[in-house]
């Protein structure tokens, strides 16, 4: 099991990656002020006071149809996720801007943050504008170090991890086209190779008319509370299989070989599953049936799936995209459905 050096490891984190200009600021503000409102019994509250009033002030900016400056800082939030106005728990989203992911010179301490975050990542929001695509314009997106990026965090990954594809801009183009999607041919294939990554693809846009603003925290937290926990009940019943196995004779020399080379033991290991799952199992146990009317709300997003071809995606953000422009008035998104 991966373990880290800190509390890092004991804390729920998101990523959220992309170039200078994709609507990475925009995006958060329209976020933090979208989930002001219960979303299937979720909230989302900022414990800063600062963090919560400039948040929530950029998004009423947004909503009249004026966009703020991005910047090329990384910046980290601490957020409580709430559930029927219960706080359920604690998580840090760390928001890298611009230079970070050209791993270039004056932000070479961003770059090593940036990856030891990735590799400890819980969720992944990478974000790529939609309007550049359409134009063939890869260099906006700084797609080429993006795959790469992405490559890197799904090889080294050793626990789920919720990676949602965020397509910016959605209201600016006529239609996805499959030369658009081509350029994510790498990364879904990374995705259909790791069993430990459940990818989407989530079209959006901020402003006046907001679209499935929402969508890709939410799926993410499907990911992260509900599919990690049935991760976790597995490892745990590995371990316990483990500890007969041990109990019968292996004890010993399982402890002696641990302390020799500075590893944990078996029992290390599956005390530290059970607590990570005993954590798990206090999150999900209010918000069950709220997690699972997020799973069958998915089914109208493009999952990425071994099983689909590109034109497959391309089909499915056109119906979503057209979905939510089209029903904006009588439903904000289909994750309202309950």
């Amino acid at each position: 099991m991966t373990t880290t050096s800190d509390d890092d490891s004991k804390t729920i984190k998101i990523v959220m990656l992309g170039h200078s200009r994709v609507g990475k600021t925009t995006y958060m503000a329209s976020l933090y002020g979208a989930m002001q409102q219960q979303r299937n019994g979720f909230k989302l509250k900022a414990p800063s006071n600062d963090d919560h009033q400039r948040l929530l002030n950029l998004s009423q900016i947004i909503a009249k149809g004026n966009y703020p400056l991005g910047t090329d800082q990384r910046k980290e939030y601490m957020f409580s996720l709430l559930h029927n106005d219960e706080e359920v728990f604690e998580f840090k989203w760390a928001d890298y801007r611009g230079e970070a992911i050209l791993l270039s010179g004056k932000t070479e301490e961003q770059a090593r943050k940036l990856q030891e975050d990735l590799k400890y990542a819980d969720g992944l929001i990478l974000f790529c504008d939609s309007e550049a695509l359409s134009r063939g314009d890869t260099q906006a997106n700084q797609l080429g170090r993006l795959n790469s990026l992405i490559h890197h965090a799904v090889r080294d990954i050793e626990t789920p991890m919720a990676l949602a594809v965020v397509l910016t801009k959605s209201d600016m183009i006529s239609a996805y086209t499959r030369p658009m999607i081509d350029h994510f041919s790498g990364l879904i294939s990374a995705v259909n190779a790791s069993e430990m990554v459940n990818g989407a693809f989530i079209p959006t846009a901020c402003g006046v008319s907001s679209i499935n603003v929402h969508v890709p925290l939410l799926y993410a937290l499907h990911v992260m509370v509900y599919i990690k926990a049935l991760y976790l009940n597995q490892l745990r019943e590995r371990f316990e299989e483990e500890k007969r196995t041990r109990d019968e004779g292996r004890g010993v020399g399982d402890w002696i070989f641990s302390k020799m080379f500075g590893l944990p033991t078996d029992g290390e290991l599956y005390e530290l599953a059970k607590a990570k799952l005993y954590e798990l199992e206090k999150i999900i146990e209010p918000t069950n049936e709220s997690l699972k009317s997020l799973a069958s709300s998915l089914e109208e997003f493009p999952l990425i799936d071994k099983d689909k071809s590109l034109d497959d995606y391309v089909e499915q953000l056109t119906a979503v995209r057209k979905l939510s422009s089209g029903n904006l008035l009588k439903r904000k998104s289909p994750w309202e459905l309950y």
